[in-house]
Formats: C-alpha cells, structure tokens, sequence
C-alpha cells in the first residue's frame, strides 16, 4: 500500500514542478521568460516595487507582473515611443504644407 502512496506523490511532485516551470502555478502573472516586455520587463518589475505600485513581485530570479500591471506598462511604453519631431517654424515645405491642407 504505501508503495502506491509513494507513486502517486512521486506523480503529484512532477506534476507540480513541470507547473512551476511552466510558469502555470503563478496563475494571473507574467514573468520575464514570457513577457512581451522582452529585456525591460526586469527593469519594470523593479521600478514599479521602487515606486510601490501594485502588481509587481520578484520571487528570486523570477520577475512578475500582473496581468493588470503588463497592461499598464504596454500602454505606457506605446504611448512614450510615439514621439513625433516637430518642423522648426522656419521651414518652408511644412509651412506650404500645411497651408494647403488647411491646418
């Protein structure tokens, strides 16, 4: 009987580690290895415990974000790349330009 025992718990712990490896146990966060973040995400991670904001954790090397946190720090990447140069007032082409679209 208590060989079963030993089968069945030998069977539980492989379950269990591949689920940790797989990252399915930290369940409703992202970690550095499948963050669309790419190398930022640890940087994130520790700026976002810096400031005290909700959402981020280190557990040894593994660095996670919340589902919630990751959406934030996208649209806060997006929004900060779109960055677009303004024309010096004195140049001509932008300044007929926009005269002949009418703005």
């Amino acid at each position: 009987m208590s060989e079963g025992i030993l089968e069945r718990v030998e069977a539980l712990l492989k379950t269990i580690n591949q689920k940790l490896e797989s990252g399915e146990l930290i369940g409703g966060y992202v970690d550095q290895s499948r963050s669309p973040l790419g190398k930022k995400h640890c940087k994130v991670v520790r700026r976002r415990i810096a400031e005290g904001k909700d959402g981020a954790a280190k557990i040894g090397r593994v660095h996670i974000l919340s589902h919630e946190a990751l959406k934030e720090e996208l649209q806060r990447e997006s929004s900060s790349d779109l960055t677009f140069p303004h024309p010096a007032d004195n140049d001509d082409f932008y300044r007929d330009l926009m005269k002949k679209v009418g703005a």
